[in-house]
């Protein structure tokens, strides 16, 4: 069963720490007038540097995109603030005169993680995945002739592979060399087999938030938040219901029962009746991506294969 990845030393980009110098002149040019009272680290996460800047009774979030070329972020915030619940971007800075990195002072959400809130409640209110469904279906309105990335303009840049190439190249390269050669052979069987279901994953392309996990969705005072929009792209709409999904450890997979499916799916609306079959599978390219970086620990690989033998039986 898929288990959750992240941990401070399991991440994709290392965290950046700064000093207290650094945070302030940060802070400045948002804000001369600003008096930081406390700055703290939050390790969570696997790709952004993130820190809660405390302000005398106000907090806000820096967040330090290290490790990234290109941020499209602030302008999905801009463009998805009138339609759903995301946090307030103050102030984005690219300049890289301050700090060597891009960086944004973002709204502080007070709560918790979907995950979290699950655990804590030891329940899914199918009140809150219809609104994750509606929520999603609202960012996925926006179409696109293909996939691919998307500039600060929202206007695709650069074409991307479709399902069967992704998970061909991905056999092919770093992540198939850590796979058993019995998945190998049925991914091939499966791809040769369901010509169908493939051409239905890749029928039409949409806005994707490309990170839509459990850990990028905030509960606060009974209200859904999405945060986290780095890997938005142009996608099936497939690939973000996918990695929604995902197998999580038993203590949140037990409550995710068939009355959940259906509220996602009454939130989102006009999905065809094999929209889980599709989103599992349209989820397989981005799992084999988890483990085209240098060191992936052994249990990624295990719980990734099994989750796809689970899905392509």
């Amino acid at each position: 069963m898929w288990r959750c990845l992240v941990s401070q030393e399991q991440r994709i980009y290392s965290f950046f720490n700064i000093d207290n110098k650094l945070v302030n002149e940060m802070l400045k040019a948002f804000d001369e007038s600003i008096v930081i009272d406390v700055i703290m680290p939050i390790h969570s996460g696997m790709s952004t540097s993130n820190y809660c800047i405390t302000v005398g009774h106000t907090n806000y979030l820096l967040k330090i995109y290290s490790g990234y070329s290109g941020n499209i972020e602030p302008i999905l915030y801009e463009y998805l603030q009138k339609y759903i619940q995301i946090p307030k971007l103050y102030y984005y800075d690219d300049s890289r005169k301050i700090c060597p990195y891009p960086y944004s002072i973002i709204e502080y959400i007070h709560g918790e993680t979907l995950l979290d809130y699950v655990k804590r409640n030891r329940c899914y209110p199918a009140e809150i995945v219809f609104e994750i469904g509606r929520m999603l279906s609202i960012i996925h309105k926006k179409n696109y002739p293909m996939s691919g990335s998307i500039d600060h303009d929202l206007r695709l840049v650069n074409h991307s592979k479709n399902t069967r190439e992704l998970i061909i190249s991905n056999l092919e390269g770093k992540s198939g060399s850590r796979l058993s050669i019995v998945l190998h052979d049925r991914l091939r069987e499966y791809l040769n087999n369901n010509h169908n279901i493939i051409n239905q994953i890749d029928r039409e392309f949409v806005l994707c938030h490309g990170d839509i996990g459990y850990g990028n969705i905030l509960m606060s005072n009974g209200i859904v938040y999405f945060i986290d929009f780095e890997y938005a792209m142009s996608e099936s709409r497939y690939r973000d219901i996918g990695k929604f999904f995902r197998n999580k450890s038993h203590d949140v997979q037990q409550y995710i029962s068939t009355s959940i499916y259906d509220a996602f799916a009454n939130g989102y609306g006009g999905l065809p009746s094999n929209w889980l079959q599709l989103a599992k599978v349209a989820d397989i390219p981005a799992m084999l991506g988890l483990l085209n970086i240098d060191t992936v620990p052994q249990d990624w690989v295990n719980d990734i294969e099994h989750d796809i033998f689970e899905v392509i039986s």
